[in-house]
């Protein structure tokens, strides 16, 4: 396998794309690096909402369709677990 003159950044252990203006990659490497505080599970499922997004984006971009339609499902139940944490019928918010 033939290696690309340029190295992989990685953040987590995950290789991010080699392409330094890629919008997915710098999103991507913004949000890893200011996560949200561990104090609302509203604001971390929409951190989650967030990440999956630009990460759909990726895989969909790659033609990896069924990773793509996997991590739009968790974006969009990361959305759902956000809007209800957030309702004021849930009775932590009262």
């Amino acid at each position: 396998m033939r290696k690309s003159a340029r190295s992989a950044v990685r953040v987590h252990g995950h290789a991010l794309p080699s392409n330094p203006g890629d919008p997915g990659r710098m999103a991507l490497m913004n949000a890893r690096q200011n996560p949200p505080s561990p104090d609302s599970a509203a604001e971390i499922a929409r951190y989650i909402a967030q990440l999956t997004a630009e990460m759909a984006g990726m895989a969909g971009a790659a033609r990896l369709e069924m990773l793509a339609y996997f991590l739009s499902l968790a974006r969009t139940e990361a959305e759902t677990a956000a809007r209800l944490e957030s309702s004021p019928s849930n009775p932590e918010n009262a």
